[in-house]
């Protein structure tokens, strides 16, 4: 590839019709700054006005295939032949750019004193950087020459419209600012209260297991104090009423029950003795009837379940006294489940039982 092939911009666009650009004796390669540029040059002035706007158009031209290649890189007004933006010492040419019948841009380009006209060209992408700067500071002048003559002709009375306007401005934005500030506030009082609220809760909660906690405690120890002082009156009572028939019922040798029914036997008759028991034997009947009404039924052991609920209330001495009737297995209970302290157990905890 030569040095004038690798100069040909590759990221192009076409404008207008390809088949007359690729025919034509003169190409135009247009950069897209450029290209912007001139738009805003024509498009910018009255709809009705035919005559064209005078450019500078700077860049590099070379010979290839019969035909010569122009490459724009960049672009200035007429009355502005400004060279600090462009590398290029001099423009490479001039032109005049206008509308053609179809609105598009028409360039009329003078070179090597030859008039070409030309509708169809290609733009290309390069971000010239020369171009883009020229850019810049052609809309800034141009906009503060508007301004100019805009203040110029409307005097004192813009002047006040904007004071107007700004003073408008100004008081919405502070009330908006007063009603963000409030909304603001508000959020931040809820979110306090909101933490103030939970922490209290936290605080009543604790303090109310620490209370019901205390409270199942005493009760535990109360209905334990209660069953053992039961469990104890029960026996001393027992032992009581055996040592009161003990004493109240003689004790009779055998010789003497053998000799009073050796006797009963041969001084009364059958019919008598069948009747009306007399003496020891009636005594030793009534003694024995007596014993049996005191002896008390044999005890039924009830049907033990294999697991239990604990109540609220219940502690493991209480459950072994129900269910077995001493506290005998309270170290089986507490293997089965794994316990290491007896007083541990909680409500609705279900316990294996031996």
């Amino acid at each position: 590839m030569d040095k004038q092939t690798a100069n040909i911009p590759i990221n192009t666009r076409t404008v207008g019709d390809a088949k007359n650009i690729r025919e034509g004796i003169y190409v135009l390669y247009l950069e897209d700054y450029v290209h912007t540029f001139v738009k805003k040059l024509i498009y910018e002035q009255e709809p009705d006005t035919i005559a064209g706007t005078s450019v500078n158009l700077y860049g590099s031209s070379f010979e290839q295939a019969a035909q010569t290649i122009m490459v724009i890189s960049g672009a200035t007004a007429a009355e502005q032949n400004d060279k600090n933006f462009f590398s290029a010492e001099a423009p490479l040419c001039t032109a005049l750019v206008c509308l053609n019948k179809d609105r598009g841009i028409r360039f009329e380009i003078s070179i090597k004193g030859t008039k070409v006209i030309l509708d169809d060209f290609y733009v290309y992408y390069d971000q010239n950087e020369e171009m883009q700067n020229y850019l810049i500071a052609w809309n800034t002048e141009r906009h503060q020459q508007q301004l100019r003559k805009t203040t110029a002709k409307s005097g004192s009375r813009i002047y006040t419209d904007n004071a107007a306007r700004l003073g408008r401005l100004t008081q919405a934005y502070n009330r908006e600012t007063a009603r963000v500030s409030l909304v603001w506030g508000a959020m931040n009082v809820l979110s306090l209260s909101l933490v103030v609220c939970v922490i209290a809760y936290g605080i009543i909660s604790l303090n109310s297991y620490g209370k019901m906690k205390s409270m199942q405690e005493s009760i535990d120890y109360c209905m334990t104090f209660v069953s053992e002082n039961i469990e104890n009156n029960m026996e001393k009572k027992s032992e009581k009423t055996y040592e009161r028939y003990t004493e109240t019922v003689p004790v009779m040798n055998q010789e003497q029950t053998t000799e009073e029914y050796t006797e009963i036997s041969v001084d009364t008759p059958a019919g008598e003795i069948a009747e009306e028991p007399t003496g020891t034997l009636a005594a030793e009947s009534s003694l024995e009837q007596e014993t049996t009404a005191l002896e008390p039924a044999p005890a039924v052991n009830p049907a033990v379940p294999q697991y239990y609920v604990v109540q609220r209330g219940d502690t493991l001495r209480s459950i072994c006294m129900n269910t077995y009737g001493d506290y005998t297995r309270m170290q089986e209970i507490c293997e089965l489940n794994g316990l290491d302290d007896p007083d541990s157990i909680l409500s609705g905890q279900k316990l294996l039982l031996p």
